[in-house]
């Protein structure tokens, strides 16, 4: 009788094997996460995925709760809102995290995102930023814990991500005590969901940041990483390392335009297998 494991090892095998490039590369699904490499438009990716979850919640319901980050990565949230249409009045937006600067300084995420035009189009009480030139971040926490409870019913929907060199997502550092997810969220503990970071390990220090229990409320959660500089913290995400806040997030999609092989010494080291074709 043919050993059972065995099989399934060779089947995951060569499944990694194929190399085609952008929409056409397959996805591959290691553990919660679904990677999809060598894209040659991967915000354009990224905004697909985003956009499939979206569609499918604006069928069901009036709003879809939506927080994006800072840096390159927000061109997919940009992308999104063109697919999306009509559709982008009808978001909530807020930030996964932001820097304690006014709204006008380089390094705001909320004064990027304006300048950009992404709030266009979505009510002005529908628009939650994580942080405003007159408060103190105290302030500014318990200003964004309330909003998320009246404003975006105590969770989100879609969640878009950046990822730094050293696996830091939001402004979240990767942790070797890093807690598990949990299915629910207490609404009785608000004060956790928001938090300040008063010393960042990556300039500036003083930040505004929504937590790691509160990102995995989201349906899907779709992250972008370019480059190699971006090729260690990914294989150790892949890999299943728990100290890195990105793992565990819900309906991970991974988009990122380097390629895994398997033959390659630096490829993850998870268990893959096929994912469904967009």
């Amino acid at each position: 009788m043919p050993n059972t494991k065995e099989s399934t090892k060779e089947s995951t095998k060569e499944s990694t094997t194929e190399n085609t490039t952008d929409r056409d590369a397959p996805a591959a699904t290691a553990g919660a996460c679904t990677l999809h490499a060598k894209q040659e438009t991967p915000f354009e990716r990224a905004a697909e995925l985003l956009a499939e979850t979206a569609e499918a919640i604006l069928l069901e319901r009036d709003r879809v709760r939506l927080a994006i980050p800072g840096g390159s990565a927000m061109e997919a949230a940009l992308l999104l809102k063109e697919k999306l249409g009509e559709g982008w009045s009808r978001a909530a937006l807020t930030w996964v995290d932001e820097r304690c600067v006014a709204v006008d300084h380089p390094d705001s995420n909320y004064g990027a995102a304006r300048q950009a035009g992404l709030e266009r189009g979505v009510a002005a009480a529908a628009i939650l930023p994580l942080f405003a030139t007159s408060e103190s971040p105290a302030e500014a926490v318990d200003r964004v814990a309330g909003k998320l409870k009246s404003e975006f019913a105590a969770g989100l929907d879609l969640l878009l991500l950046g990822m730094g060199e050293d696996g830091h997502i939001a402004s979240l550092f990767p942790d070797p005590r890093m807690p598990a997810l949990t299915p629910t969220l207490s609404e009785t503990q608000i004060s956790a969901w928001v938090e300040h970071i008063a010393q960042s390990p990556k300039p500036p220090p003083n930040r505004i940041t929504l937590t790691r229990p509160f990102l995995g409320t989201a349906r899907r959660a779709v992250l972008v990483a370019l480059g190699e500089g971006k090729r260690a913290p990914l294989e150790r995400l892949l890999s299943g390392d728990t100290s890195l806040p990105a793992f565990g997030l819900p309906d991970l999609q991974i988009v990122t335009d380097l390629a895994f092989l398997p033959s390659s010494p630096s490829s993850p080291s998870s268990h893959f297998r096929p994912a469904p074709s967009s």
